[in-house]
């Protein structure tokens, strides 16, 4: 005994469900989860970059997210700092000097948060998609 169903019309139910939708609700539950497996993976001394990770914007199938602070792009690639308008580059409140540059090892916080969200955002898009097709 069995139950015969044809795909097509499974097919056409998610295709309307989804063409119904606002078309931000698939991309925000996805978004919402690289956004905060980021937020875990970045390097925290004060917290100001890990609460500076947001959605930038949200059109159709795309989104966009990241940090904003200035000092966001090197910490994640890393570089190196050279001294402007001092003799040497130097932490005042460890007394610890540097001499006329700094090299910042890249913590590559963003695409470790990305590659860690990927499970993530596939469970809430088919959450989503689970409340979709069934309301």
């Amino acid at each position: 005994m069995g139950v015969e169903w044809d795909i097509s019309q499974a097919e056409g139910m998610i295709a309307r469900a989804v063409g119904g939708m606002s078309g931000s609700n698939l991309v925000g539950a996805a978004v919402g989860a690289f956004v905060n497996s980021t937020m875990k993976t970045a390097p925290v001394r004060t917290g100001t970059l890990r609460r500076s990770i947001r959605i930038n914007s949200m059109s159709g199938q795309s989104a966009s997210y990241g940090p904003h602070v200035v000092y966001a792009a090197i910490q994640d690639r890393g570089g190196v700092i050279h001294v402007r308008t001092k003799k040497v580059l130097a932490n005042r409140r460890t007394n610890q000097f540097f001499g006329k540059q700094v090299t910042i090892p890249g913590q590559h916080y963003m695409q470790r948060g990305g590659e860690a969200g990927v499970s993530d955002a596939q469970r809430r898009v088919a959450s989503q998609l689970r409340v979709i097709l069934s309301g």
